[in-house]
């Protein structure tokens, strides 16, 4: 064969090839732009400006792509999606021919803007229903780059969850009838996710705020994080019908290893192997003038217990926390405050879960400096298994200045306190009905003082008969030491730690005005 007519046969063969391409090409837009008009279920609305279809990569383009979902009862849309493209790569015919799998090496979403009205999603007529596909789907990675979110709420124009900006990565995603019977609807293998500014309405009156979330596999790390009250102190009390504490929570850093969530059986799961809280602060005021909450208060062990989902978190530690409280008690006094700062925490099996062995229960362990100087140690124990709800708590205080806290004392209580508590070490365990322990104390020239109502002066006639009753601490063992009974009954009102002060305020008055001797 001459050279010119090999040439001549090659080019005819290119030429070929190319126009079985076009050709192809053409049948394959026609195709697609058939399926999409024709084949999406009637519930999806999908409208775009552009189609791109190249057969030899295996790749569909769609271009400024608007996504509605609709109930298909109600016929009320629960999900839009506006995006700058919808990128379909990597198409792969041999699973399409041989598999019966429609299998793709990427899908990729730019710039979608969600809306998702999740109270439109279901009625109780489709609510049973499940969704069928005809082949199996294959994803070997699915992203969403630049994407915002908006999760709205029942009420009118109101936001209950929006991201900013987020990017989501999936890999070996899987999309089946038997997936589709499931809360979430795909299986995937890893889990990418950074999102900048967050924000979640928690109800009336607090909202959550996150700068940055990063998520990559198990590990996580929030940034930035703000819990705090829709309004200001004055203007949270005009609007309150029952008390409600004013909140102002900062958590710069979180950081979560080992995470793991998702469903089982049909329940909500989240597994967390440790959580470091890195310079949280926390600063609680409660306006004492508006009517008191009666609604009763769960103990921490049943709200674990009764909670919604599964969670098991092996360990929690707080690193160099800060909470301060304050009371407004009567008008125009300066709310007094009590600090906790320099605070360290270790929480340990947080865990409601069925494999959670009954008396190997939550521990808590917790170091601080109350009111900025005097060091303070809190054990705590309890076991959500417990019907009873019952609990041990220890502690310690040591150096403790009583004058410290006399802005608290004088705002609160009309007293001031004198005198140094060297040591004082507490005991008493109990249930969500009552509590019994002991204390001991190691104090000297421990008195009262007690104020005029507008507290202006000393009231002395109270400060007296209030004295008499009190040991300044030099009646006592030979180590120093008296000691008190705690007996206690649970307000159901109130919370946990007002529990806690109750037992406290029982030991200091026992110690204080008993006999001072050990039982």
């Amino acid at each position: 064969m001459s050279r010119k007519k090999a040439v001549r046969i090659i080019f005819i063969l290119i030429s070929l090839f190319i126009g079985l391409v076009m050709v192809a090409q053409l049948m394959a837009k026609s195709r697609v732009a058939n399926f999409l008009s024709k084949k999406v279920p009637k519930h999806i609305h999908l409208d775009y400006e552009g189609l791109t279809v190249n057969v030899l990569s295996g790749s569909i383009r769609l271009k400024e792509v608007r996504l509605d979902f609709y109930n298909p009862d109600t016929l009320l849309r629960h999900t839009s999606a506006i995006m700058e493209a919808l990128n379909f790569k990597g198409l792969g015919y041999g699973n399409l021919l041989f598999n019966n799998t429609v299998s793709f090496r990427n899908v990729e979403l730019l710039e979608p803007v969600i809306m998702h009205f999740p109270d439109d999603l279901l009625s109780p007529k489709n609510a049973a229903k499940t969704e069928e596909v005809g082949r199996d789907i294959s994803i070997a990675n699915f992203n969403i780059a630049d994407g915002e979110y908006i999760l709205m709420q029942q009420k009118p124009d109101s936001v209950k969850l929006k991201i900013d900006s987020f990017n989501l990565s999936l890999s070996q995603v899987g999309i089946s009838t038997e997936t589709l019977k499931n809360k979430i609807p795909f299986t995937y293998e890893a889990l990418t996710f950074n999102s900048h500014d967050l924000f979640v309405d928690l109800g009336p009156y607090e909202v959550l705020k996150v700068a940055e979330v990063d998520l990559v596999q198990k590990e996580a790390v929030f940034k930035n994080i703000t819990l705090t009250s829709k309004y200001n102190k004055r203007e949270l009390s005009r609007i309150l019908i029952k008390e409600r504490d004013h909140i102002d929570l900062k958590i710069p850093e979180v950081l979560i290893s080992q995470l793991d969530f998702g469903y089982d059986e049909g329940r909500f799961f989240l597994n967390i192997d440790k959580g470091i809280f890195s310079d949280p602060s926390l600063r609680i005021y409660r306006d004492k003038l508006v009517p008191d909450d009666f609604d009763p208060k769960k103990l921490y062990s049943q709200m674990l217990r009764e909670m919604p989902l599964e969670l098991d978190v092996a360990e929690l530690k707080i690193n160099r926390g800060y909470i301060s409280y304050a009371e407004l008690v009567t008008q125009g006094i300066v709310p007094g405050e009590i600090i906790f700062s320099d605070l360290d925490a270790d929480l340990k099996r947080i865990s409601n879960t069925k494999t959670t062995v009954k008396g190997d229960g939550t521990t808590i362990e917790i170091n601080a400096l109350l009111m900025g100087k005097a060091p303070l140690i809190l054990n705590w124990n309890f076991d959500p298994q417990m019907e009873n709800d019952a609990f041990l708590v220890s502690g310690e205080l040591r150096d403790f200045n009583s004058k410290s806290i006399n802005p608290f004392l004088i705002s609160n209580l009309r007293a001031e306190a004198n005198g140094d508590i060297k040591e004082l070490f507490f005991t008493f365990s109990g249930d969500k009905v009552s509590s019994i322990g002991d204390m001991k104390m190691k104090y000297q020239d421990f008195g009262f003082v007690i104020l005029q109502k507008n507290r202006g002066g000393v009231n002395k006639l109270l400060t007296l008969l209030g004295n008499i009753f009190t040991n300044d601490g030099s009646q006592a063992d030979l180590n120093g030491y008296r000691y008190g009974s705690i007996e206690a009954e649970r307000d159901v009102s109130k919370s946990f730690f007002n529990y806690l002060w109750l037992n406290v305020k029982e030991g200091v008055l026992s110690t204080l005005t008993g006999n001072g001797k050990q039982d």
